[in-house]
C-alpha cells in the first residue's frame, strides 16, 4: 500500500483525530473468510485466535446483543450492542481479517437488523496489548461521514492489491418506477483499513465514492 501524503482524517480509539499519514507501507490485508452469522436461530459460531486460544461468538436472544468470548463460555471479552433499537430480525455477519506488518487475526462483525436489515452496528476487532479491542466501531465510521440513519447498509470486499474496502448504500425509489419495490442502490459511503505506525493502531480513511 503507497503511504498517502498530507493530512488524513484518521478514526483511532473509536473517535476523530487529526494526524500526518504514518501509514506502513509494507502494510497489507492477505486473506478474509468467509461470512459466517450468528442469531436467533444459529446463536454460535467458532474461531481461533493467532495465540492458539479458542473463541465464541455468542448471540444472546434475551439481550440482543453478540459477545466474543472464549469456547467454556467462562470467560467475555467484548460485547457487541448494535446503535439503535431494532424490531424483528437481529444478526451479526462476523469474518476473519488477516492482515501483515503487522501480523494479526482481526475479525469484522457487522450487526443487521428490522424487516429490510439495514446496518445497525459496526466492528473491526482484534489483540492488542494483551486483551481483544475494538480497533473501529461504529463512531468510527459516522466521524467521517457515514450515515447511521436505520436506512443504510455496510458491505465490505477483499482486494487482491491488500486493500479491505468497506462500502455504505441505501435503496432509493427508480425514477417513474410503479412497483414500491423497484429500487435502485446509492453507494454514497467508501472507506478503506489502515494501520498507524504512529499510533501502533487500525483505523479507517474515507475514499472517494
Amino acid at each position: 500500500m503507497h503511504i498517502l501524503k498530507g493530512l488524513l482524517i484518521g478514526i483511532l480509539m473509536g473517535g476523530s483525530v487529526l494526524f500526518p499519514a504514518a501509514l506502513t507501507e509494507a502494510f497489507s490485508v492477505v486473506e478474509v473468510g468467509d461470512s459466517r452469522s450468528i442469531a436467533e436461530s444459529y446463536p454460535e459460531i467458532h474461531s481461533s485466535a493467532a495465540n492458539g486460544e479458542l473463541l465464541s461468538f455468542v448471540y444472546s436472544k434475551e439481550k440482543r446483543v453478540a459477545y466474543l468470548m472464549n469456547q467454556s463460555k467462562q470467560k467475555t471479552y467484548l460485547t457487541f450492542v448494535p446503535d439503535r433499537i431494532v424490531d424483528g430480525n437481529l444478526d451479526f455477519e462476523i469474518k476473519d481479517i488477516y492482515t501483515t506488518d503487522p501480523d494479526q487475526h482481526l475479525w469484522e462483525v457487522i450487526a443487521k437488523g428490522g424487516e429490510e436489515m439495514h446496518n445497525c452496528g459496526y466492528w473491526i476487532v482484534g489483540w492488542k496489548d494483551g486483551k481483544y479491542v475494538k480497533f473501529v466501531t461504529m463512531k468510527s465510521l459516522t466521524g467521517i461521514g457515514y450515515k447511521s440513519d436505520g436506512r443504510h447498509r455496510l458491505s465490505s470486499k477483499f482486494y487482491d492489491n491488500g486493500n479491505l474496502v468497506l462500502t455504505g448504500s441505501y435503496p432509493k425509489a427508480r425514477k417513474g418506477a410503479l412497483l414500491g419495490y423497484q429500487k435502485d442502490t446509492v453507494v454514497d459511503f467508501r472507506a478503506s483499513f489502515f494501520w498507524d505506525e504512529e499510533k501502533q493502531w487500525f483505523g479507517i480513511r474515507r475514499l472517494n465514492q
